[in-house]
């Protein structure tokens, strides 16, 4: 970047081509221009009712001055000129503004091509929050999408009295009925009811077996889920070999 140092003792020689060197100077901050796409708009040109205030925009990487007037369509691009006497009697041009005001020409740009440029010390800030959301960028909670997961305690079928019951913030399970024991097994009936829930009647419910223990003590339940109703369902598990399990069940329930 070209810098002058004008305050000098002695007297500055003042030449055209010093001008034209500043001129060339300032153009440099012109290349930003082409950061901000086609059509951006830099500052300025607030929405007033039916007007639009002066502001500055940026068209395919040149920097122009937005006059405001009454909101168009349209934009278009203007020129207008300066003339000066030389010394040596020629009338000469010396000053040519372009500029953006809203009108129709061949020229014209639809205004709504035209996006405000957003703040750049906010990326920092957009960036962190976009990888903080990465994973569920909406941030949709699963009950907003139909579906509670969980796992739920059984511990051993055949293996408690009716009216067993584990209680918690999020569900309770009750022990209703089973049936008497014996060497093929048998069958216990349980109730969970979850807190604070309404899922109507129009759920499916899946659930998967996770066991502890031997492998082979808790291969030998089957299960099935019914009397579903609002806040919770039934589920019978029956043991097809009277062993002692240590069962919890993970649940997906879809509305």
């Amino acid at each position: 970047m070209k810098k002058f140092n004008y305050n000098q003792a002695g007297g500055f020689p003042l030449e055209t081509e010093t001008l034209q060197d500043l001129q060339d100077a300032l153009l440099i901050f012109e290349k930003y221009a082409a950061m901000l796409g086609d059509y951006a708009i830099v500052s300025g040109c607030e929405v007033q009712g039916s007007t639009i205030s002066d502001g500055v925009v940026a068209i395919k990487g040149e920097l122009f001055v937005l006059k405001g007037s009454i909101l168009q369509p349209n934009v278009i691009i203007k020129e207008s000129t300066a003339n000066a006497l030389f010394e040596d009697g020629d009338n000469k041009i010396i000053q040519t503004d372009r500029f953006v005001t809203f009108g129709s020409a061949v020229n014209q740009v639809p205004w709504i091509n035209f996006k405000r440029v957003k703040d750049l010390n906010l990326i920092d800030e957009k960036i962190t929050t976009h990888e903080n959301k990465k994973n569920n960028p909406h941030q949709v909670t699963a009950k907003q999408i139909g579906f509670k997961s969980g796992s739920i305690y059984i511990g051993d079928v055949q293996g408690k009295d009716i009216g067993w019951n584990i209680t918690n913030t999020d569900y309770s399970i009750t022990l209703i009925d089973k049936t008497p024991s014996a060497a093929n097994g048998g069958t216990d009936l349980y109730k969970i009811i979850f807190t604070n829930e309404n899922f109507g009647t129009n759920y499916k419910v899946f659930i998967t077996p996770v066991f502890a223990g031997e492998f082979a003590k808790n291969t030998t339940a089957i299960f099935s889920v019914t009397n579903k109703t609002s806040n919770g369902f039934e589920i019978a598990i029956r043991e097809l070999i009277w062993e002692g399990q240590s069962i919890t069940l993970d649940y997906l329930i879809f509305q």
